[in-house]
């Protein structure tokens, strides 16, 4: 035998007198019973958050539709917003100190 065999036997003769660890009768019963219990389907989160959630969606939604059509109805004239931001731009280019 090579010196690879050798410690191969050694570590397998070892193992020979190893036994399982001894387990308390009472915890074995109790893994027993909650593993054969039906499994209820519990919720992640209570109920009153489910709904404390959705009334947050709902709340940012709708104040997101009051300001789309808040701004809809103040600037009716768009076609000349892009000038007057330029001439604003502008103004302050030509009073800047560079």
């Amino acid at each position: 035998m090579n010196r690879k065999e050798t410690w191969i036997n050694e570590t397998m003769n070892a193992l020979d007198g190893i036994r399982p660890a001894a387990s308390d009768p009472e915890l074995v019963r109790k893994l027993y019973s909650t593993a054969s219990e039906p499994h209820e389907n519990k919720d992640l989160f209570p109920r009153p958050v489910y709904w404390s959630v959705a009334a947050g969606i709902a709340l940012l939604v709708t104040l997101n539709v009051l300001t789309a059509l808040h701004f809809n109805r103040n600037h009716t004239n768009l076609k000349e917003a892009p000038a007057a931001v330029a001439t604003e731009y502008l103004t302050y280019l030509g009073t800047a100190k560079l």
